[in-house]
């Protein structure tokens, strides 16, 4: 509702639908910060962080990373968004990805 432009084009073209829900994660998503202690010692960018450290990883900043996302800091339901760790990825992923993105496209094509 604060991009009118990008709910009327959804509203539209509801076949956009699910992009525009990953764009949605990508861009307000539901885990802002994680943390993690490291595993080993490691230098990363010129700084060591070592075995045992706490970590703070800011999910939220690395989703509007203006060098990955073109725009970064604005929604387009048009975007094809890959690459967001909204719902983790690999090992850390959530288990219920494919449900929370069935859900949301389900129930927003009720509205």
């Amino acid at each position: 509702m604060q991009r009118p432009k990008e709910w009327l084009l959804l509203h539209r073209h509801p076949e956009l639908m699910e992009q525009a829900v990953e764009e949605l994660l990508r861009y307000a998503g539901l885990v802002r910060v994680l943390f993690r202690r490291a595993t080993e010692d490691v230098t990363l960018n010129g700084t060591l962080i070592r075995k045992g450290d706490r970590v703070i990883l800011r999910i939220i900043a690395a989703k509007r990373d203006p060098n990955y996302f073109f725009d970064a800091n604005e929604i387009y339901v048009t975007r094809r968004s890959t690459g967001h760790f909204a719902l983790g990825a690999g090992s850390h992923s959530c288990v219920g990805a494919s449900l929370i993105r069935m859900a949301a496209v389900t129930i927003t094509y009720r509205c």
